[in-house]
């Protein structure tokens, strides 16, 4: 199946499948950054919301504090036997504890909720608080109009003990919450580590997935193909090229295998050419062989006529010579005198030499 896939192709899916790991692994560690940013929003409400209402809690504790003391002046003053601070800078102590109370509850309200935390809890501990910061109030109005048997006779301490209740409620709730808050942000972390771990696996097994890939598709015929080249260098032409697959490599092997064939065939041709030069040379060898045996056999008839021709001269002039030497003698027994005799004699050697 590989060796169907173009490589471009194998290339783009490698890419597309990292950018899925990358878009998945980016998407899994964004819910996980998600999570941590708002579980660090409801740690941070929760902590504001404890220091606000414990600021309250504290200044609310402060004025009755306050109050009782100014109770006590209040009741020293009548004996006179009161001391240090007064009756009136007790009481603005206390109005200014009472604001800063109010000051940290308006604080408090205007922070936000956390969907988890109890509606009712919180209606509940505002409720009690109300009655707690009301009866203060009213301390300070009694204390200020001289009832102080009013003043010791409210039962200040079981709204105090209500609202400590609700408080403590409250608190326990937002330890719980900032417990699960942690709980979470533990349970993301150990997702973001095994998420980690995941995409590592993932990558390798790509990574040895994409070199599978790539060796069978693109190597190994890579090879097979530089060791078809190497035959057909070493002049081996007749060996056959595997053609495996469409892809890329396929149509370079198809290529070379076709340039394999024209080769064989070019080499066929010229083989062929060389057989007729071949052919037609050793005809012109015969040719030239017959050609040289007939002029020697020319030349050995040549000079035997020479010989022949040499011979008839030779005797040519043998017969000339007996012929002449027949008619001087011819001649001189003509002649009588024996000078003229000699004459003839030597005119007959003159022409003979001419001869």
């Amino acid at each position: 199946m590989l060796k169907r896939i173009k490589i471009v192709t194998s290339l783009l899916l490698v890419l597309a499948v990292f950018g899925l790991l990358q878009l998945t692994s980016g998407g899994l560690f964004f819910n996980a950054l998600k999570n941590d940013k708002e579980n660090f929003t409801v740690l941070q409400t929760i902590r504001q919301q404890q220091s606000t209402l414990n600021g309250s809690w504290v200044a609310l504790l402060q004025t009755r504090n306050t109050l009782n003391r100014a109770g006590i002046r209040y009741m020293m003053d009548q004996n006179n036997i009161g001391s240090g601070s007064t009756v009136a800078e007790l009481m603005q102590s206390a109005s200014i504890s009472l604001k800063q109370a109010e000051k940290n509850w308006a604080d408090y309200e205007a922070l936000p909720r956390d969907p988890r935390q109890s509606t009712a809890a919180a209606a509940e501990i505002k409720r009690n608080y109300d009655i707690y910061h009301n009866a203060l109030a009213e301390l300070i109005q009694l204390l200020g109009a001289g009832k102080i048997n009013e003043f010791f006779d409210q039962p200040t301490q079981g709204y105090q003990d209500g609202f400590e209740k609700q408080y403590v409620a409250y608190m326990e709730q937002n330890d719980r919450l900032y417990d699960i808050a942690v709980s979470d942000n533990n349970a993301s972390y150990s997702q973001a580590m095994w998420i980690l771990v995941g995409v590592m696996i993932v990558v390798l097994a790509v990574i040895f997935a994409v070199w599978f890939g790539i060796k069978a598709s693109l190597v190994a015929p890579m090879n097979r193909l530089i060791d078809s080249i190497r035959h057909i260098a070493g002049g081996d032409l007749v060996k056959p090229i595997e053609v495996d697959g469409s892809n890329e490599m396929g149509q370079l092997a198809e290529s070379l295998r076709h340039m394999q064939g024209e080769l064989m065939r070019t080499v066929g041709d010229v083989r062929n050419g060389a057989n007729a030069i071949y052919s037609g040379a050793s005809e012109i060898a015969t040719g030239n062989n017959d050609l040289s045996s007939r002029t020697e056999q020319q030349a050995a008839a040549l000079e035997e006529q020479a010989s022949r021709l040499t011979e008839a001269v030779a005797v040519f002039r043998i017969q000339q010579q007996q012929q002449q030497q027949r008619e001087t003698s011819a001649v001189v027994k003509t002649v009588t005198p024996a000078a003229p005799r000699k004459m003839v004699v030597a005119d007959s050697e003159e022409n003979w030499e001419t001869f």
